[in-house]
């Protein structure tokens, strides 16, 4: 990775790797598992020889990490970190969340259905949803071999999809966007990237021509 030879380019900033569900390798094998953060930890100073910042986050329980490497591990707890603010939302706005995939036409299908699977209890507490699935312009990458951001090669006879949902109704905008994520990717759903995007005021008319049914 500090050579830019796996999971970055030379022309971003940094790499950040979040590890989530670490406790679940410490108690199956502690030595490996700390052996996997000494890797990273020297991958992280090769990293800066290059000018590559690389920063790694792991979740876990328990406070015994200590040092890594020789390196000592900064830790810190989630309650230590304030909440996001509530960004509350009504009827005059429409949020949109989007989500782009490489996929064929009948896999972009069936990726919608299994999108409107996993997010539609969670819209249903909002109010109003509408699915809708386009390939992906120009501009956003259809000609791109490899994704922007997930990295990943596009596959034989695949093309970029995007699959956005919007909702329109009341809710908490922080609040929602984090339980769309979560249940999107605990479904296993392998989108290269998501989005999301308001839609209020003068930029109101610009939803409804996308979603005639939340008008």
């Amino acid at each position: 990775m500090g050579r830019y030879s796996y999971g970055s380019e030379s022309n971003s900033a940094g790499t950040v790797l979040a590890i989530a569900g670490f406790d679940s390798l410490l108690d199956i094998d502690r030595p490996t598992a700390l052996g996997v953060l000494d890797v990273f930890a020297r991958q992280a100073r090769l990293s800066a020889l290059y000018g590559h910042a690389m920063l790694c986050l792991v979740e876990t329980a328990g406070d015994e990490l200590g040092k890594v490497g020789g390196t000592d591990v900064s830790q810190a707890t989630v309650t230590g970190f304030p909440p996001d603010p509530p960004e509350p939302f009504d009827e005059s706005t429409i949020i949109e969340f989007g989500f782009q995939f490489y996929a064929t036409a009948d896999e972009a299908e069936d990726l919608a259905l299994r999108l409107e699977s996993a997010t539609a209890p969670i819209l249903d507490e909002v109010g109003r949803y509408c699915t809708r699935v386009d390939l992906a312009s120009e501009r956003a990458g259809q000609s791109d071999e490899r994704h922007s951001s997930s990295f990943k090669l596009r596959g034989p006879g695949q093309d970029l999809y995007e699959i956005c949902i919007a909702t329109r109704g009341t809710g908490d905008r922080s609040v929602l966007g984090e339980r769309i994520f979560e249940a999107v990717t605990g479904r296993g759903l392998p989108f290269e990237q998501m989005s999301e995007t308001p839609f209020g005021g003068p930029f109101l008319a610009d939803a409804f021509e996308k979603y005639p049914s939340l008008g």
